[in-house]
């Protein structure tokens, strides 16, 4: 099994552990897909300490190769799918990515950031069942993998590139995870997130920012490996966020102050007809939240926010 899954695959493996509008995996599924991407990015070559880029919206898959990842010594690169190919092209560049994962709506951009940039990035994957403009569909491969537990774990990173607002965006190692330590010492990174943070072992978290950005990605992937199932939006809309969160019974969230504002913005009724008793932690974060915002969520919403 994943070191990180292992617990959560052997007492929970029938239970749900991640899903989006595509499909969803119980704990025992995510653990086999995760070690078949171990062994798909070995056999395409890729050795210790050498970077994957993902550009891909909010799904599953961007999470199933984060947690490869990090139990392969590999270094995962999010990309942001939003920017153009030069844009790409420097972010790929800078990172030595020796692979690239797309979902198919990323291929034309990413494919015109490889040509401009020169880059010898062979390992070019693509989600689904289809090969698309010179990258090979991963689903065929991944079905010929083994789902064992793979080999030699060690500890992955992750590198996540700054706006580029002081010039051009910087590759940062995030080190919450290090390459090439005891998966073990995630523990007690993850008995940190419990105890000084709120994220349980129970219970629903909910994704509706891009994935590739620091604050959603990391407060997605805790809760996940705490044990909460992760349920991914494509993307935030107010009203379908809080009929999610009562239907589902989502527990925990991660959101932005420009999302707050939406939601305050939505009709009275909408607003009212809201119960949120689920929720139990809402952490806020990204840019500076202005007061009046968060008095109103606060009366709205209660003490959940942080």
């Amino acid at each position: 099994m994943a070191k990180l899954l292992a617990g959560l695959a052997a007492n929970r493996g029938s239970e749900p552990a991640i899903g989006d509008q595509r499909r969803t995996l119980d704990w025992a599924g995510l653990d086999a897909r995760v070690n078949q991407w171990v062994a798909l990015l070995r056999r395409c070559g890729l050795s210790p300490g050498d970077a994957v880029a993902v550009v891909t919206g909010n799904r599953v898959e961007a999470f199933e190769v984060v947690l490869a990842c990090l139990h392969a010594e590999l270094t995962v690169v999010p990309v942001n799918r939003h920017l153009v190919a030069s844009e790409i092209g420097h972010l790929l560049t800078d990172s030595g990515s020796r692979a690239v994962v797309v979902d198919e709506a990323g291929c034309p951009v990413v494919a015109a950031a490889l040509a401009q940039s020169g880059l010898d990035c062979r390992v070019r994957l693509v989600t689904g069942s289809e090969d698309r403009q010179g990258f090979y569909a991963v689903e065929p491969q991944l079905a010929r993998a083994a789902a064992v537990e793979p080999a030699d774990q060690s500890g992955g990173s992750i590198m996540l590139y700054t706006s580029g607002t002081t010039g051009v965006p910087k590759g940062v190692v995030n080190g919450a995870f290090r390459r090439g330590a005891d998966l073990a010492q995630a523990g007690r990174l993850l008995s940190y997130a419990g105890l000084v943070l709120g994220v349980p072992e129970h219970g629903r978290a909910l994704l509706v920012g891009p994935w590739y950005h620091s604050a959603q990605l990391y407060f997605a992937l805790l809760p996940l490996l705490r044990g909460c199932e992760l349920l991914i939006e494509d993307r935030f809309d107010a009203t379908e966020l809080l009929r999610l969160v009562d239907e589902r019974e989502v527990e925990v969230c991660h959101l932005v102050p420009t999302q707050f504002v939406r939601l305050l913005r939505l009709p009275g009724p909408v607003r009212r007809a809201f119960r949120g008793d689920s929720l139990r932690r809402v952490w806020h974060g990204g840019g500076p939240c202005a007061p009046e915002v968060k008095r109103q969520m606060l009366r709205w919403w209660g003490t959940v926010l942080v």
